[in-house]
């Protein structure tokens, strides 16, 4: 981001976040200021530093922001099919010889199924990597034990599915295995009272402070107290978490902890650690059997003895909490749950859209949703957000405009992905829908002294929806009051205003529709007098509009005239000028009596202005309203329509892919710029943005110019003029395709058999299951029965 004023002397305050979480400068994250840049370097970028990134500059003036998503794609898995790396390793629960690991699932879509995970440790400072368990577990956390006292720690995490393992996880943060309550304990402080060791305060007269440490009133004790409140603070299928309280008193000497457990119920206690030193409050046990419930007690050790045993623990069961994620339901796969919901997506901005789903009725601790897009005919699936999102709905932003999607959603607890949802249907890349802008151009097309026609021009913003009614208001210039014209909407762009009174100045303002409702008037058209037209020359001609504009030409067409004179309208000029000159230059000498005109000779870039006057036998007519400014320069990406012949069928046809389009577009094709209806002699399909008219039976009737033009588009058009020679070739074509020759191995051979039996035999190149064919003999077709056997 540039920063403007470069002040090198007092640079701004600059911060930058992922996912809106502040960063902080480290060894994977570097963040300078100065030369008028802020600038972020991720040296050892991995897929975790996928998210939205945002960086806000603090000024005087207030705070600026700017933010893009950046997408990591994973380094490919060895081999191939093997998961992606888990990501977000992170070492909590700290204690003396006890760290619980937690991470989330790869961020992929395409492999197998995830059966478990490795989980490896590696003493800071050292390259030396030790794997912690024996067989993959099947949830995203493990605790690790065996740690030594003082030592510092950093973890990883692999993959595993039926392909192989995945690369390791980045490493987790360094951790320190000491017991927190024991690291007060020494470390505490009494300066300013801060305390934060076991200590009791009392107060003289509200004056003076004595503070007496707990060690001091422990002085004199050897064995420790027992500990208290043993319980389960986590169970999982393949572990228990056992944690209690320390003891009171504890004495001063080092303390270690011995567990016992039994069947619930039995009396028969049993050691636990007996290879294993404990100095933490917390300890993961193993090796317990599915169904059975068990009791655990500790004793407080220390160099003295050990204390009186702990009361035993409640009934604990060894079950997966997370199993049962949906009841009823059948899993993928063990490591995940399963979920099955309907999935909507909406239109929210131009590059973003709106996607919600109904949240699973039964799914126990839900981390969140993992998102993934798929452009409409695409094979690959793009994830939308890098970590779990725990709301059922979300915003997936760095769409592409006029683009077609689908998305699908995962849930993820602690033992991975689940299933995908259904896809959601397709839905176009559009604004949301609002109401149209307002109309404009109005302009009056012919007047008998009681009415008027009127016309005008489209809304410039659709909304997002077709626009479907025009509601027209009117005044009498000297008034302000507004009367309704219509009640009933119009719905083309031509109306006939009756009642009128000849001789008075009238003004309209016009309102358009859509699905989101009726949008705002347009501003008051010029006062226009209903006055008789009695001129014999023609009206004006009216709704100019543009097509195939290109960088040199451009297709310009109208409407005929309301009002036509004295006689029959017999062609039309044109006339051109650059935008802001007056200087219109008629282009074609002789009046054309199409309602088109292409245009060449154009400067790429300019801006060119257009009124088209009507010729009759009186003379040449009034000109048109001035047509909208257009610039001689191609929609980039514009492809022109493509003819060819079907490879299979053989079928001759006519083909367009528009380079933009919305989820309310249509392909409307013309012959000689006259639209093309319901005619058998065509056949019109569309897919995605490819548009293709196909001749039933194409013959010298279907030569001409055609032309096809997107709808709510900005001008996406195309044209193309079918020659006889140009048809002529596609026929030949045809046929070859539909009449194919068989290319032969081998001709007509035979052999003699046993008992006098004659086989004739031919041998194709290549033969579908579905080949007809017949055998003549002295000019005769016989067939399979008595005398004859016949078959391929």
């Amino acid at each position: 981001m540039v920063v403007v004023p470069d002040l090198p002397n007092v640079p701004p305050l600059a911060q930058w976040y992922r996912d809106d979480k502040l960063l902080k400068p480290s060894k994977l994250a570097g963040m300078t200021v100065g030369g008028g840049v802020a600038r972020l370097t991720l040296p050892n970028l991995a897929k975790d530093d996928e998210g939205l990134y945002t960086l806000r500059i603090f000024t005087k003036d207030g705070t600026t922001e700017h933010s893009a998503y950046m997408f990591v794609s994973d380094a490919a898995a060895s081999p191939a099919g093997a998961p992606g790396a888990p990501m977000s390793v992170k070492a909590y629960d700290i204690n003396s010889d006890y760290v619980l690991v937690a991470w989330k699932p790869p961020n992929t879509v395409n492999d197998a199924a995830i059966t478990g995970y490795f989980v490896d440790r590696c003493e800071a400072g050292s390259d030396s990597w030790v794997q912690c368990n024996d067989s993959p577990v099947k949830i995203c956390k493990y605790p690790v034990h065996g740690l030594k006292v003082g030592h510092s720690y950093h973890f990883r995490v692999r993959a595993v599915n039926r392909v192989g393992i995945s690369r390791p996880s980045r490493k987790s943060d360094k951790v320190t295995a000491l017991d927190a309550a024991e690291s007060e304990r020494l470390q505490g402080t009494d300066e300013g009272l801060l305390l934060s060791f076991p200590a009791t305060v009392i107060k003289i007269e509200g004056k003076y402070d004595i503070v007496i440490k707990d060690d001091d009133l422990e002085g004199y004790v050897t064995i420790p107290g027992e500990p208290i409140d043993v319980h389960a603070s986590e169970i999982c299928k393949s572990y228990v978490v056992l944690s209690w309280k320390p003891p009171s008193p504890r004495g001063r000497a080092p303390l270690w902890y011995i567990i016992e457990k039994c069947l619930a119920g039995t009396g028969a206690w049993q050691r636990i650690n007996t290879a294993v030193k404990l100095h933490s409050p917390r300890y993961p046990v193993f090796d317990l059997q599915d169904g059975q419930k068990y009791q655990f007690r500790v004793y407080s050790v220390n160099m003295y003895g050990s204390s009186e045993a702990s009361a035993p623990s409640e009934p604990i069961q060894k079950v997966d909490e997370d199993a049962d994620l949906n009841t009823g339901l059948k899993h993928r796969h063990v490591v995940s749950p399963l979920l099955r919901v309907r999935i909507v997506a909406s239109r929210n901005t131009k590059t973003s859209v709106f996607v919600q789903w109904d949240a699973p009725k039964v799914l126990k601790n839900l981390m969140g949703y993992y998102i993934d897009g798929r452009v409409v005919g695409a094979k690959d699936w793009f994830p939308c957000n890098n970590k779990p999102f725990k709301h059922n709905r979300f915003v997936v932003h760095g769409l592409i405009p006029g683009e077609s999607y689908v998305f699908r959603v995962q849930a993820v607890n602690v033992f991975g992905l689940s299933d995908e949802s259904q896809e959601s249907s397709p839905i176009a890349v559009e604004p949301a829908l609002a109401t149209p802008s307002a109309p404009f151009g109005i302009t009056m097309l012919s007047c008998d002294g009681s009415s008027m026609t009127l016309a005008w021009k489209s809304p410039k913003h659709c909304g997002g929806s077709k626009v479907n009614a025009y509601y027209i208001d009117k005044r009498n210039a000297d008034t302000l009051v507004w009367k309704e014209v219509n009640l009933a909407a119009v719905t083309e762009r031509i109306c006939t205003v009756d009642n009128l009174t000849e001789g008075t100045f009238y003004e309209f303002k016009i309102q358009a529709a859509n699905m989101a409702g009726v949008g705002v008037p347009s501003a008051p058209s010029d006062p226009m007098k209903c006055e008789a037209w009695t001129f014999n020359e023609p009206g004006p001609a009216y709704d100019l509009s543009f097509s195939e504009i290109r960088s040199h030409s451009l297709v310009i067409l109208w409407k005929a005239p309301v009002y036509t004179g004295a006689s029959a309208v017999t062609g039309y000029l044109v006339e051109m000028a650059k935008k802001g000159s007056s200087d219109f230059v008629t282009l074609n000498q002789e009046a054309v009596s199409h309602r088109y005109l292409q245009v060449t000779g154009l400067e790429e870039g300019e801006t060119y202005v257009f009124k088209v006057r009507a010729v009759n036998a009186s003379g040449v007519g009034k000109p048109s309203q001035l047509s909208e400014p257009v610039c001689a320069k191609a929609l980039p990406g514009t492809k022109e329509i493509v003819a060819g012949v079907d490879e299979e069928t053989g079928d001759v046809f006519l083909s367009l892919e528009a380079c933009e389009i919305c989820d309310t577009s249509k392909f409307v094709w013309s012959k000689n710029y006259k639209q093309i209806g319901d005619c058998p002699r065509v056949a019109i399909t569309t897919k995605g943005r490819t548009s293709r008219l196909t001749f039933t039976n194409p013959d010298k009737d279907d030569l001409g110019r055609y032309s096809v033009v997107v709808t709510d588009t900005d001008g996406v058009s195309g044209s193309h003029t079918l020659t006889e020679d140009a048809l002529n070739t596609m026929l030949e074509l045809s046929y070859a395709i539909r009449h194919p020759i068989v290319p032969l191995k081998h001709g007509l051979n035979y052999e003699v058999l046993e008992k006098g039996h004659v086989r004739f035999w031919v041998q194709a190149v290549k033969l579908s299951s579905s080949v007809s064919y017949r055998f003549i003999v002295n000019d005769k077709e016989v067939t399979s029965g008595e005398g004859h056997k016949i078959s391929h």
